[in-house]
């Protein structure tokens, strides 16, 4: 199903190959080699075309690489829990990449623009039939507009809840002040978010999802916050969870699998009026191992499968005998990372790191040691491409000329660690300023072993610059929980989900503010000029109406982060699905994927 979300921790998924060495010239030619030879073998099947008409029936088996942390709409910091949750609490609207424009999904919408009070007012309507239904009890329960004021003001605003949605519902002012996003009710089925400015683009902070008021008031009202974090959890009877979405959870068995059905109550319907979903049954399996996926597939008890290159050989050469198609996706939107803490809160962190990591030159050096090319054709196989350029090319503030400048370049890097003191002893061993030997943890998430290839080949590389970097398996549960709250890490590579269309998206991320700013989240001011900037173009842009001036506002906003690499992006890979071909109106492409609600099974 699809949505649009704020930006949630993701392991970045990716697979080994072959180690040949060769150069940089006949890298090119592999890779070129490579794509021609693979995708020559696939189907092309973007999304944005004519739905057809279905039929109701099917279960649809899919892997989910792990269990969800919660059925905790406030909780969610993972993308299998953000992934189940969107099935249950759907967004209030829907984004259409290929029109690149805003539909209602549970609500319409009107937005005005009050130049004499200068705000910016969005009005949405709830669509009739919109309900909660409890599986356990079978009861119906009206989703309207108190639950959305509820959960704006009561629990998207409160700050104990740490929600990834909140910064969002705040405004820095042209004073300097921070104004508030307000919600009211208008009617029973209609209800009015009020900015304190006018607003470039309302409706992608507008875009929330809204959880059942009827469970989390009475909770709140019983044991505020903390009971609000505490009733529902991943413990919790899967039946009693309400769902307004087009499923509802009907079992759950911890680290087997997940199943939801066909919620009756769902108020979607198709173009002939037939209530939607198509499909009975959604089952997940959980399955880490990349293997054991794809031998599932193989054997019939999966419906997709995300193709790493390692397996393409094989599962190309399957394709008729197994009854599916593999569909080429082109390269990903976006990209995993690495990051440094230079959170000064250092309780958990000795001094030396903060010093080392908060130093722009010494992030640039990370970015020059970091062999993408490598990376591209030891475990991609080619398939692959460098980040070149921060928005995505489908974004509308795309420029081709703001290009990264920090790729693979020993040299440079050295002149870098230099021209901040570091400097190599008679051992070759680096050591800043004050003697200290340039070492540090790298932390890779314990759930994509795969990601191990990419880190010894970083480890490498900087271990010919007298670097030594420590290669830690961590969980990912816990790698979250360092990121969010104990801060007692040094490095580490994760991946964020979603698209970098809009360039106001990373509302939690890019800002200092933020829950995910994630070297040093939640500041309470700005703690470096750099950052300040970004804040200032951050905002200034977001409240210019002006696409034209926008632009050159976000133009500065990119050109910064490349300068200051706060994180040093991987690489793109291309993205390819094994698909059995009893199904219809299943599409994928880089830009999005099919929408479960549309998929049936073929007569």
């Amino acid at each position: 199903m699809k949505g649009f979300f704020l930006a949630v921790l993701a392991a970045a998924a990716v697979s080994c190959g072959p180690k040949k060495e060769v150069s940089a010239q006949e890298a090119a030619a592999l890779r070129a080699e490579a794509q021609n030879g693979f995708l020559s073998q696939m189907t092309v099947r973007p999304g944005g075309g004519e739905r057809k008409i279905g039929h109701y029936g099917g279960v649809w088996n899919e892997a989910m690489e792990s269990d969800p942390s919660t059925f905790n709409l406030t909780r969610i910091n993972d993308l299998p829990t953000s992934a189940v949750m969107s099935y249950l609490c759907p967004h209030l609207l829907e984004y259409d990449v290929y029109e690149k424009k805003w539909s209602g999904h549970i609500a319409d919408f009107e937005v005005r623009v009050d130049e004499q009070r200068q705000v910016t007012e969005v009005d949405f309507t709830f669509k009739s039939g919109l309900c909660w239904f409890v599986p356990k009890t079978g009861e119906t329960i009206a989703f309207n507009a108190d639950d959305a004021v509820f959960w704006i003001e009561e629990i998207i605003k409160d700050p104990a809840l740490n929600m990834a949605e909140y910064s969002g519902m705040f405004v820095p002012m042209p004073d300097g002040s921070r104004g508030e996003i307000t919600a009211e009710k208008l009617t029973d089925s209609s209800f009015r978010l009020t900015f304190p400015r006018i607003v470039a683009d309302p409706l992608l902070a507008a875009n929330l999802q809204i959880g059942p008021r009827f469970l989390y008031e009475a909770a709140k009202k019983e044991g505020g916050s903390q009971r609000v974090i505490d009733f529902i959890t991943i413990n919790t009877d899967p039946s009693t969870v309400p769902t307004a979405g087009p499923f509802y959870i009907s079992r759950y068995t911890p680290g087997l699998v997940l199943e939801l059905r066909r919620n009756p109550h769902y108020f979607l319907e198709d173009s002939v009026g037939q209530r939607l979903p198509y499909l009975d049954t959604v089952r997940f399996s959980f399955v880490s191992n990349p293997s054991t996926q794809l031998l599932l597939f193989k054997n019939g008890e999966l419906e997709t499968l995300s193709v790493m290159p390692a397996d393409l050989d094989s599962v190309l050469s399957e394709q008729e005998k197994g009854g599916y198609e593999v569909i080429n996706g082109g390269p990903a939107p976006t990209a995993a990372f690495i990051t440094w803490n230079q959170n000064p809160n250092r309780s958990a962190l000795p001094h030396k790191y903060y010093n080392w990591f908060s130093q722009k030159e010494f992030r640039q050096a990370m970015s020059c040691l970091l062999d993408r090319e490598k990376i591209i054709r030891n475990v991609y196989r080619g398939l692959a491409k460098p980040v070149t350029h921060f928005f995505h090319e489908a974004s509308p503030v795309f420029e081709e000329s703001l290009v990264f400048n920090y790729f693979y370049n020993p040299e440079k890097a050295a002149a870098l660690l230099t021209s901040i003191g570091m400097e190599k002893d008679s051992a070759g061993v680096l050591r800043d300023k004050e003697g200290n030997a340039v070492a540090f943890d790298f932390w890779i998430s314990a759930d994509n072993p795969q990601l191990s290839d990419i880190a010894n080949i970083y480890a490498d590389d900087l271990k010919k610059q007298g670097i030594a970097m420590e290669i830690r398996t961590v969980d990912f549960a816990k790698m979250v929980d360092s990121l969010l709250y104990s801060f007692d890490w040094q490095s580490l590579s994760i991946a964020l989900s979603g698209s970098n269309l809009f360039p106001s998206q990373g509302v939690n991320v890019w800002p200092s503010g933020g829950n995910l700013h994630m070297w040093y989240p939640n500041q309470k001011t700005p703690a470096t000029e750099w950052e300040a900037e970004i804040d200032r173009l951050y905002t200034e842009a977001s409240y210019t109406a002006d696409a034209e001036k926008a632009k050159a506002l976000w133009d500065r906003y990119q050109s910064l982060i490349w300068e200051q690499v706060p994180l040093v992006y991987l690489v793109r890979p291309y993205a390819f699905l094994a698909v059995r071909n009893k199904w219809e109106n299943v599409t994928f492409d880089a830009l999005d994927s099919y929408d479960i609600r549309y998929v049936f099974e073929k007569e």
